[in-house]
């Protein structure tokens, strides 16, 4: 009975150990991107409002996502000078290797500055402002609005409705001043339009270049040489996110601001109609609009993603006040 029992603890461990081996044979086969997805899944966090915990910045996670980022995405293809375009038409019609000047240099930190109702009152744009390097997205204000979201801005993106806005009011008196008002606070910054480019985009942001050339403003307005949402969803849609489609601006703004900034922090993005201390919020924190009302985009897919990042330290993602 006595030897029975030897033989069996002894199967036991021949076994036990097998199945170690063949686990860490599976876990050395698998890529990084097998791994943080298999990392992910296994935390999935589902989508409601939560506080979300500040964690150490992980330099092995950042770099992780940025590998993945560059190999698709680059600043000389992304934010190439639209005085440029003809050089581009010209000499990179069919070379997708082909890169073009950029204002854009490396940063060690920056702030992506979403539009979201959690900025109410958050007394966050001092702490926005002390990054090396601001974004933010489709003109939000921050004139009344420092306080909490500040007054620095280096880059910001334009979607395709509001490029044709501001169109519109350049061609109106009052509306022309408004866009001179926002293009003066920019100081020395870029603007940016990554989407597809069509005549009328064209003429944005031709009518861009001259404002701020006889105006002095010293800013650069920039187009990319890709469809940066098409590629986005295709990059994060195959390796992290796989239910993603039209990703926002601030998603897009994230894995582009990945190829030049060490250190990002996110602001503005989170998509619920209160927060986790049960505050109302609304959908801007500019505007009384519900943040419940239907949009083209899966907030909750890419909020997922954003808590998740910062669960592993590969990005910050604030979502209560600042101190």
């Amino acid at each position: 009975m006595a030897l029975m029992r030897k033989r069996f603890i002894l199967y036991a461990f021949v076994i036990l150990c097998v199945l170690a081996t063949a686990t860490v044979l599976v876990l050395f086969h698998l890529n990084h991107w097998d791994y943080l997805r298999l990392i992910r899944w296994r935390r999935l966090i589902s989508c409601e409002h939560r506080l979300i915990h500040k964690t150490r910045f992980n330099v092995n996670a950042r770099d992780m996502i940025r590998k993945l980022t560059i190999q698709h995405f680059n600043p000389s293809r992304n934010f190439v000078y639209f005085s440029d375009l003809m050089e581009h038409e010209s000499r990179c019609r069919n070379d997708r290797k082909c890169s073009m000047r950029t204002p854009l240099r490396h940063h060690r930190t920056c702030a992506i500055v979403g539009s979201g109702g959690i900025l109410a009152n958050s007394s966050c744009g001092n702490e926005i402002d002390l990054n090396d390097y601001v974004i933010r997205l489709n003109m939000a204000p921050t004139r009344n609005f420092e306080q909490d979201v500040g007054q620095k801005t280096n880059l910001t993106f334009v979607n395709v409705s509001l490029a044709k806005e501001l169109l519109e009011k350049l061609s109106d008196e009052d509306g022309r001043e408004s866009v001179l008002q926002w293009m003066s606070s920019l100081k020395h910054g870029v603007i940016s339009y990554v989407k597809v480019m069509t005549t009328e985009i064209k003429d944005v942001l031709q009518a861009l270049g001259t404002v701020a050339e006889d105006n002095d403003f010293d800013i650069a307005v920039t187009y990319s040489l890709d469809d940066t949402q098409k590629a986005v969803t295709r990059v994060l849609g195959e390796k992290l996110i796989p239910e993603l489609y039209n990703p926002t601006a601030g998603l897009t703004a994230y894995t582009l601001g990945t190829t030049f900034c060490d250190v990002i922090t996110l602001y503005g993005f989170y998509p619920f109609a209160t927060d986790a201390r049960n505050r109302t919020l609304f959908y801007r924190y500019y505007d009384n609009y519900s943040a419940s009302r239907v949009v083209d985009h899966d907030y909750c897919a890419e909020f997922d993603f954003l808590v998740w990042l910062n669960k592993l330290g590969a990005a910050r993602l604030v979502t209560d006040a600042c101190r």
